[in-house]
């Protein structure tokens, strides 16, 4: 039922009884053994785009054997609405099973956080790296490789002592499976020898030799029978971390370097555990044993593809569950992503659709092979499916030929490799690509064979038979079919020359690397009778993938330098670099501790040899220390750099960078590394756009880069820098594809970009997929219209939008550049305030403007202590709200801090009784005391807790110029603080808040360095303000929530500006909250969120005649009395909303026709 060719067998049957029954598209089908075993499938078939043109058919399998698990199948179908086809390919679907799973897992590190000890090493890192291995060791026991007792409590019992009660499981049993088997071949396992120092002397620092015989009930020789059918795996995987002077993964029988995991983290029942701290927020969970869980799923060891999927958890799905690990564990994602459960990975679909991207345009530009063709090549279309390829998809013997030796050439690299999604999706893709090509494998092994032949008797200079042969003979053992499946041979060797990765955490380096070994076990055959069970130890992959900060570069010689790189390349230094390149590849093949030993040493020699020889010609001596002292060998190791020339021999760049850089902001980069960026690129933003530039310039010429990132960078000014790079080179396509993660997280897009200066006419394809990612509308734009754009900024090029850029593009381009350095702050606005007037003086009926250049305001107050200077108007309903808070919160701060000017009150009943007989003054005085006590944040940052009463507040229209500037004596100190609008009212708002103006309030407020005094200038001045945050995806945002702002002090997120007499608030604020000036702001402007002053600033005004503004006037006190009589309760707010709704079509169609028209 599940060998290979019987499933093919399977599917090939599936499709040819769908092909010969007319108008059925689907069908389920049964696959059953003797032993009652099964395999219960859903075959379909997949259209293009619209159900007109056939593409190929898809498989979801569930298989149910005797034995096993199978409680996901009964749950999904047993479920299932069987009523459309799309009901049931929801039922075959993968996500609730690794969401599931995921889920438990993530239990089980947060409890496992509480419990487990280890030596050395981040206790985090070390629990990701044991759930690594034992999951790749049940693969290897999906695969019967792994006895399956040694996870049967009642075997366990008879094997160690106090198993259940104690610590020891993990030694024992897994420690010794890790180390002591999987790292040695089994004719060499032993213990290590028991005594003193002398007696252990010539096995001392040996890290893969049995310990822990103290423990067992059996004897050595019995134990060592347990795993005696494991083989040796190699790898690095199950290499010891220990070393003499500094213990990880503790595997020691010394008891203070021994790791220390309670039994109880394996094989606990299902158990109530509070994992509040690890989620941030209160939280009991139901946690069970990390051997039960794994018990209790079915897991596969073949690689689901695109177009057969089972639905078990299969080696990618484990990538998706580690991606999420990874994120738990990163500060920068911490938090968000241990509430998102699961969802935080790149989706396979759009992995997939990247990896395709940047290999056509590759191939394409190496080899000159028509489009059409290659995306055959990477289709699912199989002759059997839609009869046989188009004539113009046919590829001729000589164009197979080149694409074969073209994809061997190929150097790949994600920067950002985080647990290898990109990567192995390349390896898929291309493995796929090959078996098409050469479905024999026979070009793929020729080029292998001369390849070995020409590094044998050339790089090695090596004319020894026996070398010869053996390495001869390795070539022919990897293409062997008896001994591996045919994608063995072309997976192996588009690892050794391809593919490449770099992530900061080296724990993510790790889980890249399993995804990769367990990718080549599954295609080797089990041969029990064969040295090993005809396993072939797997490759080390250290020189494949490095723990290393990919942002910074290595501090290369210039100028005068350059003159002296001729010397070093012709010299000494360029015969050592390849002495290291040729020490990489052997150690990619080597089998034993003792040659990695060997070629260890040999490298750090080397790397000693070359440092001498930079610092001599003229390179500085910390990059020369750099090099000499990484040690890529060594899996623990990480730099705080990256250079690919030195840690990987790749000297000209390389074809493809793709990946998902992280997104880290300014703020969450420490000073050293901020400095670092600034040094290298000449700024310091947020992660994803170094990224970006560090992309670009690892590439070699005309290379291919592909990310997917936050859409930010489309349109905001910070990012106008990488929209410059990008345009600077050629945009192959963009792709808008909303928020694909299953988690909440930013809009993303996918961007190709290839690194050549791009013709005056290229087409770019821009994909938008915000309403279908998997069928996106798909549009052609010339790259001179983003250039061409104001701030040059990137939009979907509708026939809408391209009409808007072509009214209005040029002309705000024009304004911008002459005009934005005078206006984009209130400060440059004041000196070129004789400039801006004569400019407004020449200004006409019809005239397009910015919004910047007519009126003028800016950011206002940030007191730094809102509880302080801040109340609510007594009477509204935030005063009701204060009252019944400050009870709750005194009472939670009391319990906390056992204040002794507080230890009179016991209960919440009496802290209400006593804040009820304190006057209002008097409260306020006990809340800022506490305070100014305790610290600013006791009762919850920017906690507001004084009501106001109307006999405190101030006459504003009365106030003098030194009472607004300096603040106000006497009782009646209170004014209106606009504090922005949570509600997102529009039009008009009365603020509830008020703010003590008082002349010692004011006069300390200038003062102190945590307040921010800005835009004072602008207090107390009637005007308009609009809120800050616009959430795009929401259907009642698709408006700017603009209203007037009357005479109030504003704060800092309240953006306000006031006209200058060209026109007025009132006609402002009625053009900015028609529809047309939201989609102008978030497509051409900002396009994220948060909008500010200086993205107002940027908008296009048209200068109306007499008559249009009246018209838009009366529009606004229309709709301003409509709120008016709602906040004073003369009518519902439904009926307000009734009525405004009304007023927004006319206004909607009157500013389109005065814009568009």
């Amino acid at each position: 039922l599940t060998e290979r060719t019987s499933k093919k067998k399977q599917f090939d049957l599936a499709k040819k009884i769908l092909n010969s029954e007319i108008g059925l598209d689907a069908g389920i089908f049964t696959f059953f053994d003797e032993a009652g075993n099964f395999r219960f499938s859903l075959v379909y078939k997949v259209y293009k785009g619209t159900k007109k043109e056939f593409s190929h058919y898809k498989r979801h399998t569930y298989f149910v054997e005797k034995g096993k698990p199978y409680r996901t199948f009964l749950k999904n179908i047993a479920s299932a609405n069987f009523t459309t086809l799309k009901d049931l390919i929801e039922a075959f679907s993968t996500y609730p099973l690794t969401r599931e799973f995921y889920t438990e897992i993530q239990n089980w590190y947060a409890w496992a956080l509480k419990h487990a000890w280890f030596p050395g090493g981040k206790l985090e890192e070390n629990l990701i790296r044991l759930i690594t291995r034992l999951i790749f060791v049940w693969f290897l026991k999906e695969r019967k490789l792994i006895p399956e007792e040694i996870f049967e409590p009642e075997f366990l019992t008879k094997v160690i002592k106090d198993f259940g009660k104690a610590d020891h499981y993990y030694n024992v049993i897994l420690q010794n499976l890790f180390f002591a088997t999987l790292n040695r071949y089994p004719q060499n396992r032993k213990f290590a020898k028991s005594g003193s120092f002398l007696e252990n002397r010539t096995e001392f620092g040996v890290k893969n030799l049995f310990r822990y015989q103290d423990r067992l009930l059996i004897s050595e020789e019995e134990f060592i029978k347990i795993f005696e059918k494991v083989p040796f795996i190699n790898g690095g995987l199950f290499e010891c971390l220990d070393n003499d002077s500094y213990y990880i993964d503790g595997f020691s029988r010394n008891e203070k370097k021994r790791a220390k995991l309670p039994d109880f983290l394996f094989f606990s029942n299902e158990r109530k555990e509070d994992l509040s701290d690890f989620y941030g927020t209160k939280k009991v969970e139901t946690v069970r044993g990390l051997i039960n869980i794994l018990k209790d799923y079915n897991f596969t060891a073949d690689e689901n593809s695109p177009i057969d999927v089972e639905v078990s958890l299969d080696p990618e799905l484990l990538g998706h569950i580690f991606e999420n690990l990874l994120a738990c564990y990163n500060p920068e994602t911490a938090t968000t992503a241990r509430k998102a459960t699961g969802s935080y990975y790149t989706p396979k679909e759009i992995v997939d659709f990247m990896v395709e991207e940047s290999l056509v345009e590759c191939l394409k530009t190496k080899t000159g092979i028509d489009e059409e063709k290659l995306r055959w090549l990477f289709s699912y279309e199989e002759e059997t499916d839609s009869e046989k390829p188009k004539e113009e998809s046919k590829l001729y013997e000589e164009e197979k030929e080149k694409l074969v030796n073209t994809i061997d050439t190929l150097k790949i690299l994600d920067p950002a490799v985080g647990s290898g999604a990109f990567p192995m999706g390349v390896l898929h893709k291309l493995v796929h690509v090959l078996s098409k090509i050469d479905s024999e494998n026979k070009l793929w092994y020729e080029l292998q064979y001369k390849k070995a032949l020409h590094e044998v008797e050339e790089v090695l200079r090596n004319k020894d038979k026996l070398v010869q042969e053996q390495r001869l003979k390795e070539i022919n053992e990897n293409f062997d079919e008896s001994i591996n499946y045919p994608d063995y041979a072309r997976k192996l060797y588009l690892i050794e020359n391809s593919i490449y990765g770099v992530d900061i955490q080296p724990i993510a380096i790790q889980i890249c690397k399993l995804r990769f070994f367990l990718s080549l076990l599954i295609d080797q055959k089990i041969d029990p009778e064969k040295e090993n069970y005809g396993i072939k130890p797997l490759p080390h992959l250290e020189t494949k993938f490095v723990s290393a900060n990919t942002l910074i570069g290595l501090e290369k010689p210039k100028g005068n330098g350059l003159k002296q790189s001729n010397l070093i390349e012709a010299g000494e230094i360029a015969e050592l670099k390849e002495k290291l390149k040729e020490l990489y590849k052997q150690h990619f093949r080597i089998k034993t501790r003792t040659e990695k030993k060997r070629l260890q040493e040999k490298a750090q020699a080397i790397r000693q040899r070359i440092k001498e020889l930079l610092i001599k010609n003229q390179w500085g001596e910390e990059t020369a220390k750099k090099i000499a002292e990484f040690d890529i060998f060594d899996q623990t190791a990480t730099a705080d750099w990256f250079d690919p020339e030195w840690m990987f021999g790749v000297e000209d760049g390389f074809d493809i960078v793709i990946g998902n850089p992280p997104y880290i902001s300014t703020k969450g980069i420490d000073k050293k590394l901020k400095t670092a960026l600034e040094r290298h690129y000449g700024f310091a933003d947020d992660s994803y756009n170094h990224f970006y530039f560090r992309g670009m310039e690892l590439l070699k010429e005309k290379g291919i880069l592909t990310y997917i990132s936050s859409k930010t960078f489309w349109t905001i000014q910070t990012k106008r820098n990488l929209r410059e790079l990008l345009l600077n080179n050629k945009i192959v396509s963009i792709f808008d594809t909303a928020n694909p993660f299953k988690s909440s997280m930013v809009d993303t897009c996918v961007i190709t970009v290839q690194k050549e200066k791009a013709g005056q006419e290229h087409i770019i394809t821009f994909l938008d997929g915000k309403k279908d990612l998997k069928n996106p509308e798909k549009y052609e734009v010339n790259q001179k219209v983003f250039q061409g754009a104001p701030n040059s900024v990137f939009f979907i090029p509708t026939s809408y939008n391209m009409q808007i850029y072509k009214k209005f593009g040029k002309k705000v381009r024009e304004l911008l550049d002459k005009w934005w350095d005078k206006i984009c702050t209130s400060k440059n606005i004041e000196k070129y305030k004789k400039e801006l007037e004569e400019y407004r003086k020449s200004l006409k009926p019809g005239d397009v403007t910015l919004l910047g250049l007519i009126t003028e305001g800016g950011q206002g107050l940030a007191t730094g202590n809102n509880g302080k200077y801040i109340g609510v108007l007594d009477g509204t309903k935030w005063a009701k709200k204060v009252r019944e808070e400050r009870p709750e919160k005194l009472w939670n701060f009391i319990q906390r801090n056992n204040p002794q000017e507080l230890s009179h009150l016991k209960s919440k009943q009496e802290v209400k009784a006593f804040l009820d007989s304190l006057s209002e003054k008097e409260i306020r005085k006990l809340f800022d005391n506490l305070k100014e006590k305790y610290g600013r944040d006791i009762f919850g940052q920017g906690w507001l807790y004084r009501i106001v009463s109307k006999d405190e507040i101030a006459d504003v229209d009365n106030l003098s110029e030194d009472e607004k500037l300096n603040g106000i004596e006497g009782k009646r100190t209170f004014v209106p603080y606009d504090k922005g609008d949570k509600e997102g009212n529009r039009w008009y708002a009365p603020t509830p808040y008020y703010i003590d103006w008082s002349r010692e309030n004011v006069k300390y407020l200038q003062k102190d360095p945590k307040a921010r005094w800005q835009g004072y200038q602008f207090y107390f001045r009637e005007g308009f303000c609009w809120n800050f945050a616009l959430l795009p995806q929401k259907e009642e945002s698709m408006y700017i929530k603009c209203r007037i702002k009357e005479k109030t002090v504003h704060d800092v997120m309240t953006m306000a500006l006031h006209s200058l007499g060209i026109v007025s608030n009132k006609f402002i604020v009625s053009i900015i909250n028609s529809k047309f000036y939201y989609h102008i702001l978030k497509t051409f402007i900002n396009s994220t969120a948060g909008q500010q002053i200086n993205d107002f600033r940027q908008l296009p005004v048209i200068i109306p005649t007499l008559e249009q503004l009246k018209e838009f006037e009366a529009i606004f006190d229309r709709a301003y009395n409509i709120q008016k009589r709602k906040f004073a309760g003369e009518i519902t707010e439904k009926e307000a909303e009734k009525q405004l709704e009304e007023i927004q079509k006319e206004l909607d169609e009157k500013v389109e026709k005065m814009y568009m028209g």
